[in-house]
């Protein structure tokens, strides 16, 4: 609860920074309360029934009913609290959708609001039917997505990831935030973010256009903002495009692997090397060519991997 509640404060404090109106949750869907457990009622009406059926029980035939009536009332209890539960809960909360995007394809989900999400392959968002009835317009992503969030200065928009939080109001940006990484990447193409993390971090960070944020997973530290470079590029993926300058050809080949759902392995020489170059999507079999010219390696196939080797950079 403690966690819960200084999330909030922070999700507040990025609302206040970015001088937006105070948060106007709608009315949610209400479920009638229903009527108070008649235990005592229930009681009355079993004992009234084994009263007719039989007059004289014996000891051992007592003990039988005696049983069944608890085994009854329990379950009657537990179903009266299993209603009471719900009360208050909205439908929309309770009905949420999964879309993936195999390895190799990028999917494109269009919510409720009209905000558009690309992913990346290998990824997944949850998401609800609808946020009507939710104060903001949460959202969890496993992988890399680029989002394009409808304008709401009364909804914020949250993206949940690994350890780490999103909140936007409407803008456009990507999320790097696969589970094999070990780094969580916020770059902002317009607009404006605020990014925390989930164990309730106070030291929330606000990014603008053309800014980024790192988050190393395994020191669990949330870096400062740093520009971004070529932001653009980032986001070439969603149109079938791979932009790379001077990447580090170990990230490239994470890329060429996911995209293609392929397995690639380097010789150690080539671990310095970068890599420029502009490519169309294209066979596997072409880009992995292009590659190996753009570093003067070669090329194999064996086992079921693809193996890059060469002088080194």
């Amino acid at each position: 609860m403690k966690k819960k509640h200084k999330n909030s404060k922070l999700e507040q404090s990025i609302t206040d920074y970015f001088a937006q109106a105070e948060l106007q949750a709608d009315d949610e869907v209400q479920i009638a309360d229903p009527a108070p457990f008649a235990q005592e009622k229930v009681y009355e009406n079993i004992l009234n029934i084994i009263t007719l059926k039989q007059k004289k029980p014996s000891f051992i035939q007592v003990l039988k009913i005696a049983a069944s009536v608890l085994l009854l009332l329990s379950a009657s209890f537990a179903l009266y609290h299993y209603r009471q539960s719900f009360v208050g809960v909205s439908t929309s909360e309770l009905a949420m959708h999964e879309t993936v995007a195999a390895k190799g394809l990028v999917a494109k989900v269009i919510l409720s609001d009209g905000t558009t999400v690309f992913l990346n392959g290998g990824s997944k968002l949850i998401y609800p039917k609808s946020f009507d009835s939710s104060p903001d317009r949460s959202v969890t992503l496993q992988g890399e997505g680029y989002f394009q969030v409808v304008h709401d200065p009364k909804k914020p928009f949250l993206i949940h990831t690994e350890k780490m939080n999103t909140q936007v109001f409407g803008t456009s940006f990507n999320i790097s935030a696969y589970t094999d990484r070990r780094d969580i990447e916020v770059t902002v193409l317009t607009g404006k973010v605020g990014v925390f993390l989930e164990e309730g971090d106070e030291n929330a960070r606000f990014l603008t256009s053309g800014y980024k944020v790192i988050y190393n997973k395994t020191t669990n530290q949330l870096g400062r903002p740093l520009p971004a470079e070529n932001a653009g590029d980032l986001i070439a993926w969603s149109r079938g495009q791979m932009i790379y300058k001077n990447r580090p050809l170990i990230e490239v080949i994470t890329e060429v692997e996911r995209l293609y759902n392929i397995k690639i392995k380097i010789s150690a020489k080539l671990e310095p090397c970068r890599i420029t170059a502009s490519l169309e999507r294209s066979t596997k079999a072409k880009i992995l060519t292009i590659l190996a010219e753009l570093i003067d390696g070669t090329l194999e196939y064996k086992n079921g991997v693809y193996l890059l080797t060469g002088k080194g950079c």
